[in-house]
């Protein structure tokens, strides 16, 4: 895939618009809850049409809690990519409005002790939309997936709605409270089959630094001892095995095995793993520096720009670490002409939230951590 040149989004959780021109490797920074996880989420949803796997929420999809608390409607665009989230079947063409409604008759009575008649099953049906329990995403013109998240717990308004729509039906009072019960507990998700065609995408959150382990795939093992050797990206390892490191120093080979390495070790072998399988894709990660020494963190970075420009890889990372500007900066201290490739290559973004708005400040890596003191607060602060 191309480079994205730019990103827009609009209502999308709490970014209520916002235009981004990022570069091949971006380093985004800003306080808490100033919208860096968001762009990252808004990028990966855009391109892939659902929403960030992670380890505690495999097979979810974009939901109703994707659209900003004050909007009906969230949409983002990037490139030659349009993806929304809405609530309105007003937003959709007659055979998605149709198909919503053909899936949910199928799945919402499939378990209960009763079957309405479609007429009770269009009432209740209607009526969750217009509550906005039902939500539904479109990427590039295809129905992505629709989303059915009622209220948690048991609702008295909606137990006191329900009885209204199903008066005249024959259901008995106790089933349907019980149907209920069970409906307040549980979401329902229908995922289409859509080809996004754009490559390798790769998210890596903090909880999937901490869990996964390159070891668990003797195949990938296998595949990054190759990558890590053919490109020196490790001093000094000889050679990566199933159960430890072989290095080599001063002509001798040592062995340790991977559990007196640590988890700095482990998530920088997870970081490089993640970026040999992302060539010609997008790499997004959660703060790369948690739990990695500041010196893993240049041997990182030298990784990241040799492979982001070798396999073509689009990069973006959240940062709350002086170090890893430090990394950046130190990268990009070459030669004059050098120096003009790292600017066109390397760009940090600084995001700052004010109420409803967010005003994005772009720097080359030099230019930030001049600035480190300005930017002591956004890294630091709450």
């Amino acid at each position: 895939m191309t480079l994205l040149p730019w990103i827009e989004i609009n209502n999308f959780r709490g970014i209520s618009h916002l235009q981004y021109e990022p570069k091949q490797v971006n380093l985004l920074i800003g306080r808490n809850n100033s919208g860096k996880s968001t762009i990252l989420e808004a990028i990966y949803a855009v391109l892939m049409g659902k929403e960030v796997p992670t380890i505690f929420n495999q097979g979810r999809y974009l939901n109703r809690y994707g659209i900003n608390v004050h909007a009906e409607r969230a949409s983002i665009s990037a490139d030659n990519h349009d993806f929304f989230i809405s609530c309105s079947l007003s937003d959709l063409p007659a055979d998605f409005s149709e198909k919503i409604v053909e899936k949910l008759n199928l799945v919402l009575f499939h378990n209960a002790k009763f079957t309405p008649s479609p007429f009770y099953q269009k009432k209740f049906i209607d009526y969750l939309i217009n509550s906005r329990m039902v939500s539904f995403s479109v990427l590039d013109g295809n129905l992505r997936s629709i989303d059915v998240t009622p209220y948690k717990g048991f609702s008295e308004k909606l137990a006191a709605d329900s009885q209204s729509i199903f008066a005249g039906a024959d259901i008995s009072p106790e089933d349907l409270q019980e149907y209920l019960y069970q409906f307040c507990r549980m979401s329902y998700g229908f995922s289409e089959n859509v080809d996004a065609n754009v490559g390798n995408i790769r998210f890596i959150n903090n909880s999937d630094k901490l869990f996964y382990q390159v070891t668990a795939d003797p195949l990938e093992l296998i595949e990054l001892d190759k990558f890590v050797l053919e490109h020196n990206l490790l001093p000094n390892v000889e050679r990566l095995m199933e159960d430890g490191v072989v290095y080599r120093e001063n002509d001798e080979t040592y062995f340790l095995p991977y559990t007196v390495h640590g988890t700095g070790f482990s998530i920088l072998l997870n970081l490089i793993s993640t970026i040999r399988q992302c060539r010609d894709g997008v790499l997004l990660i959660e703060e790369p520096e948690n739990h990695m020494h500041p010196g893993y963190l240049q041997v990182f970075v030298e990784n990241l720009m040799l492979l982001a420009r070798k396999l073509n890889v689009q990069v973006f990372l959240t940062t709350h670490s002086y170090d890893l500007i430090e990394a950046f900066a130190n990268y990009s201290q070459y030669d004059e002409e050098e120096s003009v490739e790292e600017r066109d290559l390397i760009q940090i973004t600084r995001i700052v939230k004010r109420r409803d708005e967010h005003e994005l400040y772009n720097y080359t890596p030099s230019e930030a951590f001049a600035e480190m003191v300005e930017m002591k607060m956004d890294l630091r602060g709450t």
